[in-house]
C-alpha cells in the first residue's frame, strides 16, 4: 500500500499521524473484507487513538488510558492466540508513538516495518 509506505517515510510527527489515520481507513476495508474481527476493531480503535495523539500533548497519558481498551478488545475478540497478534502490534505501535524521535526500520526479507525509538 503506497499510502502506508509514504506514512512510514514521513518525518513530521503530525503528518505521520494524519497519514496513519488515512492508512487505517484503508486497512478497515481490507480487514472487513477478510472478516478478521479483532484486526478490524483494533484498526478502528487506532483511528480514534491517533486523533487523541493529534489533539493532546501528553501522549503517555493517552497510552495509559488506551491500555484497558486493548485488554477489553482482546477479551471480546479472542478466538485463538493468533487473533491477539494485531492487538499486541497495536500496543507496541501505541507505545512507540509516545516517544519523540521515531525512526522507521524495514526488514529486507518480508517488508515488516517497525517504529524504533532513538
Amino acid at each position: 500500500m503506497d499510502i502506508f509506505t509514504y506514512k512510514l517515510l514521513e518525518k513530521n510527527n503530525k503528518k505521520l499521524l494524519l497519514m496513519q489515520i488515512i492508512a487505517c481507513i484503508f486497512f478497515t476495508l481490507n480487514y472487513g473484507f477478510l472478516n478478521t474481527k479483532s484486526a478490524l476493531i483494533v484498526v478502528i480503535f487506532e483511528i480514534f487513538r491517533d486523533f487523541l495523539y493529534l489533539k493532546f500533548k501528553k501522549r503517555n497519558n493517552i497510552f495509559i488510558i488506551c491500555l484497558p481498551f486493548y485488554i477489553i478488545i482482546s477479551i471480546i475478540t479472542y478466538e485463538n492466540i493468533i487473533s491477539t497478534l494485531s492487538i499486541i502490534a497495536s500496543v507496541f505501535d501505541s507505545y512507540a508513538l509516545t516517544k519523540k524521535n521515531q525512526k522507521v526500520v524495514s526488514t529486507k526479507y518480508n517488508n515488516i516495518y517497525f517504529l524504533v525509538n532513538i
